[in-house]
């Protein structure tokens, strides 16, 4: 966490702080005007502001019009700067923003419980995001200025560590796996998606090396193992030719 972030957060806790005493203060008061000898259990609301000597919104806690539930904050400048949501079927996040108002990096649950932290550049283009996912899996992604992945570094469900490339075009060009028993693989796919071709060490230490033709057949393997072999494959996956 930045210095500026563990301001905001400072900053949350002391008006969420001043917010509970201004409510509180509100409660006593009605009474000592109203000469009620009893405190009301229930204060009711939509929206709670704090407000400057000027006037100007320094904190807001409410509801929002699409019923989530937020509580925000401003600088002298009226910017809105940090932001805490709760929002439907329990998702929430608490979100930073620049001088400008343009989010900076949010951190928070999502609907399908998913955590996540996502970081935007000075343009509002959303360009990176961690994610922790319940299967246990997880994943660093990196976007482009389009919004579409550039790389990803990540943890599989079976414990498997991957990486991928993608293109400009949003297609995954290229990946690079290893898995639980020691075996790994660097594989190059086409346009499409499909791949091309594969080069990696298998769980019983054999060097492999295979081609898949347009169809996504595979039609060659080269493979190494205490003796060396060559395979060939028609588009049906039969051995047509061996060596040696």
């Amino acid at each position: 966490m930045s210095k500026n972030q563990f301001r905001w957060m400072m900053v949350l806790i002391v008006v969420s702080s001043l917010v509970g005493g201004a409510m509180m203060s509100l409660m006593i008061n009605s009474n000592i005007a109203f000469g009620q000898a009893r405190v009301e259990k229930i204060i009711q609301a939509e929206t709670f502001q704090v407000v400057d000597k000027d006037g100007k919104i320094v904190s807001e806690y409410g509801l929002a019009s699409d019923g989530s539930i937020r509580l925000g904050f401003w600088d002298d400048n009226e910017v809105y700067r940090a932001g805490f949501g709760i929002f439907e079927k329990g998702a929430g996040a608490i979100t930073f923003y620049d001088k400008d108002g343009n989010a900076v990096t949010e951190y928070g649950i999502a609907p399908d419980e998913v955590v996540r932290i996502g970081f935007w550049d000075r343009d509002d283009v959303y360009k990176a995001g961690l994610g922790m996912y319940k299967d246990g899996n997880g994943a660093l992604t990196f976007y482009n200025d389009e919004g579409n992945a550039v790389t990803e570094y990540g943890v599989a469900p079976d414990g498997a560590v991957l990486v991928s490339f993608w293109d400009d075009k949003g297609v995954n060009r290229v990946g690079i796996g290893v898995y639980e028993e020691g075996d790994g693989a660097l594989t190059f796919y086409d346009v499409s998606g499909s791949a091309v071709t594969e080069y990696g060490i298998a769980p019983d230490d054999s060097v492999r090396l295979g081609f898949w033709d347009s169809k996504g057949n595979y039609r060659a393997h080269f493979g190494f193992y205490n003796e060396g072999e060559i395979l060939m494959y028609d588009g049906s996956g039969r051995t047509i030719w061996s060596a040696p």
